[in-house]
């Protein structure tokens, strides 16, 4: 398909990669907790800030200090976030 001003060299997308990456490994992490590997399943805890690093690194070319830096920021962030969430569903009660 080509778009008008569009040339044809760049007229179709690559598929997306690792679209269902992160979405496994939860799988796969309660699953092999649940399957009575509870130490292997705390392993996968480790990968989602690896991914994120070389997500930033990559994908905005950063240096390896910077994209540390970032990462760090990004889970302290992301964690903050998420407390707030388990907050909120307590105070309105839905976490009973």
């Amino acid at each position: 398909m080509r778009f008008i001003g569009q040339s044809a060299s760049i007229a179709t997308a690559p598929a997306p990669q690792g679209e269902w990456g992160m979405t496994l490994l939860l799988v796969a992490a309660i699953l092999l907790g649940l399957a009575g590997l509870p130490q292997v399943a705390g392993f996968a805890a480790l990968i989602p800030p690896f991914h994120m690093y070389r997500q930033l690194k990559g994908t905005y070319g950063l240096s390896r200090a910077n994209a540390l830096l970032r990462t760090v920021l990004l889970v302290g962030f992301s964690t903050i976030a998420l407390g707030l969430f388990g907050i909120v569903l307590v105070v309105l009660g839905l976490f009973d």
